[in-house]
């Protein structure tokens, strides 16, 4: 069995992928995240994974599939009782609704005490314009799903609503998926079809914007799904043929994803085809990618770092950008990850532990 620790070293790498994405994401003084200091353009070559982020978001959803399939496979089957399906989704709520709630409130105090709240737009306060209705769709996890144009109070809760429709649909497709003939190539083929009518979708049938309405709702689902094909696979096949070739195969699938990125920046869908392989052997490896102390830090910190760095980035730039901008590079650097990394402890230590438990923190 892959370890708990893997899964939430690497939840934690992905998550400190997109902080700095969207830390450096735009020109100076100019983006909803940009602390004012810095963009991906002073990065040359690797500038291009810096800003390409949501590469994470992606494989943080395909993460989230295939977890919860290693996790759940033995515990759902036909014969599961509602109240087993209760639990679970019961269980998905206090670990995600907390610190979600808790974000909701720190935004909430912002907008009250006059930090300004930018969205990709451009226009300020337009979320708070309506702020009845897009309390009521953000409280009940709706906010990324396209009721309205722009409704999440903290950014990044746009991907956690699309998680949480993610985990309300799990049990019925793990089952319908537990039903295909077990052989690795049909799930294998399954992530094939998604990947191709994914691109296909995305070329033919624009559905909006891939961060906040339908496109986010299709963007999650295929990933999600792509991630419970291969947790079936792994589950199937027991990963020996990764755990034998684990490093071979991380190496070139990483290369495919950086050269592609590089060379075809948003022409990203023969790159999704890497995504599966990629999970398998870094999930089945049996090394760890940093320290096993860090790796166990980054992993329980992750969602607080997920969630609290759009707040913390706010309010840095409203009480410090022009310090920031005056200071040497590394150094602004220091006090901008400092205090995204500060936040984090603060969120796992008040509004993350407390109601998901240390050890539910180390599970999917």
């Amino acid at each position: 069995m892959i370890e708990r620790d893997q899964f939430a070293s690497l939840r934690g790498l992905l998550v400190l992928w997109i902080v700095v994405g969207h830390v450096l994401l735009n020109e100076r003084f100019g983006g909803i995240y940009d602390a004012g200091f810095a963009s991906h353009t002073d990065f040359g070559v690797f500038g291009n994974l810096i800003a390409l982020r949501f590469i994470a978001v992606d494989l943080f959803f395909m993460l989230s599939g295939m977890v919860l399939t290693l996790f759940y496979h033995g515990k759902f089957s036909m014969n599961s009782k509602g109240h087993d399906i209760d639990k679970f989704y019961l269980k998905r709520l206090k670990r995600i609704y907390p610190m979600h709630l808790a974000m909701m409130a720190v935004i909430g105090i912002f907008a009250l005490s006059g930090v300004p709240h930018p969205i990709t737009s451009g226009n300020e306060g337009v979320i708070f314009a309506h702020w009845q209705a897009t309390g009521i769709v953000n409280l009940l996890l709706m906010n990324g799903w396209g009721i309205m144009p722009i409704a999440s109070w903290n950014e990044p809760s746009w991907s956690l609503s699309i998680t949480f429709l993610i985990y309300v649909l799990f049990p019925n497709v793990l089952l319908m998926l537990k039903r295909l003939p077990a052989k690795g190539l049909v799930y294998a083929s399954l992530i094939a079809a998604l990947v191709i009518a994914y691109a296909l979708q995305r070329e033919y049938f624009p559905l909006g914007s891939q961060s906040d309405g339908a496109g986010a709702i299709i963007r999650g689902l295929v990933f999600a799904n792509m991630g419970v094909a291969a947790g079936l696979f792994a589950v199937m096949q027991k990963l020996d043929f990764f755990k034998r070739r684990g490093a071979a195969i991380n190496l070139a699938f990483l290369l495919l994803i950086m050269g592609w990125t590089y060379l075809y920046q948003f022409s990203l869908w023969v790159m999704h085809f890497a995504y599966a392989p990629l999970l398998l052997g870094l999930c089945a490896g049996g090394y760890r990618w940093v320290p096993e102390k860090l790796g166990q830090w980054l992993g329980s910190r992750s969602f607080g770092l997920f969630m609290s760095h759009y707040p913390a980035l706010l309010l840095l730039r409203h009480v410090a950008a022009p310090m920031l901008a005056a200071s040497p590079t590394p150094l602004a650097y220091l006090i901008t990850f400092g205090t995204c990394l500060l936040a984090a402890e603060i969120a796992y230590r008040l509004f993350d532990a407390p109601f998901a438990g240390r050890r539910q923190l180390r599970a999917p």
